[in-house]
């Protein structure tokens, strides 16, 4: 690789560094230098596909973004960050939101809902190179405690 090659290369990274900055300006800092940032609208790794767990990236989700832009989940649910992306059961408190969500707004009572729990056949990881079974409305992943109908 010549050197002009090089420094075209370098200067395509950093210029798409700063459209991404540029774009999403609550994560800057993050996208710079690495760290914890909270999925935008405006966030290049929206819709997106988590390396360690599969799962796409969500509007609100709490994210790392590595020294050489890899973005990956850090929140309780998903915690492919630290390491361990084998999620865990919902805290109490999200639990009972969860629970008066259902009870303020319920749905339709003619449409059946089924509340996805461990062990899940739409909550398999990938296999053999196959995706993760995904939303036809949205296209998202299902997670733990996802609701469909």
């Amino acid at each position: 690789m010549t050197e002009q090659t090089k420094t075209s290369l370098n200067l395509r990274k950093a210029f798409d560094q700063g459209v991404a900055v540029a774009i999403d300006p609550a994560n800057n800092v993050a996208i710079q230098q690495g760290g914890e940032a909270i999925t935008t609208l405006n966030s290049y790794w929206l819709h997106q596909r988590c390396p360690v767990c599969s799962h796409t990236f969500r509007l609100g989700d709490e994210v790392y973004i590595a020294e050489d832009r890899t973005v990956r989940h850090n929140s309780g649910l998903l915690p492919c960050a630290q390491g361990n992306a084998t999620g865990s059961e919902p805290s109490p408190e999200t639990s009972a939101f969860f629970a008066g969500l259902d009870t303020a707004w319920p749905p339709p009572k003619n449409m059946p809902i089924v509340r996805l729990e461990a062990g899940h056949e739409l909550l398999a990881p990938p296999l053999a190179g196959f995706q993760r079974h995904t939303c036809v409305v949205c296209g998202h992943t299902y997670w733990l405690t996802d609701e469909r109908n």
